[in-house]
């Protein structure tokens, strides 16, 4: 199509920047995946080249700030009530500071795993005792 008019040549303009936007979406996509799948390699490969020890650091690490952290072994009984998970949880954590750049509350979300575990442990006890 032949230009004539100043609109035409604006709208001409207006459909190449589409169509290379369109291609460079593509192309960030496509980036974006193969970034996606490297790290995921990246990650099996560093879990599965770490070594014994460099596992028995990182198990032992985490139990110690979790330790650290946390108070000891508090009651899961309000008055013959069941504390819920997250009170039980913030009541539990005695994780006044920034330890690590954390917050309590992201303490305790890192570990709900060690906190959920012991929470279990202390319910099915209550509930032992209740019987």
């Amino acid at each position: 199509m032949e230009i004539k008019t100043c609109e035409q040549y604006v709208l001409d303009q207006l459909e190449q920047a589409r169509a290379e936007r369109d291609w460079l979406r593509g192309k960030l996509e496509q980036a974006q995946d193969e970034a996606e799948e490297l790290r995921g390699k990246l990650m099996e490969r560093g879990e599965r080249d770490a070594s014994k020890v460099e596992q028995a650091i990182r198990k032992e690490g985490r139990h110690k700030l979790y330790r650290d952290g946390s108070g000891y072994r508090t009651s899961v009984d309000d008055g013959g009530k069941l504390i819920p998970f997250s009170d039980w949880c913030i009541e539990h954590a005695g994780y006044s500071s920034l330890r690590c750049g954390m917050t309590k509350s992201e303490f305790i979300a890192y570990f709900e795993p060690e906190f959920r575990e012991e929470y279990d442990e202390l319910v099915n006890e209550w509930k032992a005792g209740q019987e």
